[in-house]
């Protein structure tokens, strides 16, 4: 059996990469996708209470969440300075932290 699922990543709605995903959730389901891919970028600052609320609607809605997110260079983790790569997977952990309490499984990013 073959499963397909179609999604759309939120901030083609938004003028800015950043914004509330939650809101696109029921949206996203109103327009027939499956899948709703939120930018992890903005996941900085945020409680755990937002991704715990962010994971219910997502469930209440029946949408899957998946996570995207571009690397930026304070993120890079091919440097060659051992400071640099200790702050990005500073930063990894924690993003991967948050998207296991928001129920995100999947991370894609920019190909680049």
């Amino acid at each position: 059996m073959i499963l397909i699922l179609f999604g759309i990543y939120y901030p083609y709605s938004e003028r800015e990469w950043g914004g509330e995903a939650a809101e696109y959730i029921p949206r996203v389901r109103k327009l027939g996708f499956d899948a709703l891919e939120v930018a992890a970028a903005d996941f900085a600052g945020k409680s755990d209470g937002y991704f715990r609320d962010l994971r219910k609607t997502a469930e209440d809605n029946g949408i899957i969440l998946t996570g995207g997110y571009g690397p930026d260079r304070s993120n890079n983790i091919a440097t060659d300075d051992p400071a640099a790569l200790e702050r990005a997977f500073d930063f990894y952990k924690r993003m991967f932290s948050q998207m296991e309490i928001a129920g995100i499984h999947i991370l894609c990013g920019a190909l680049y």
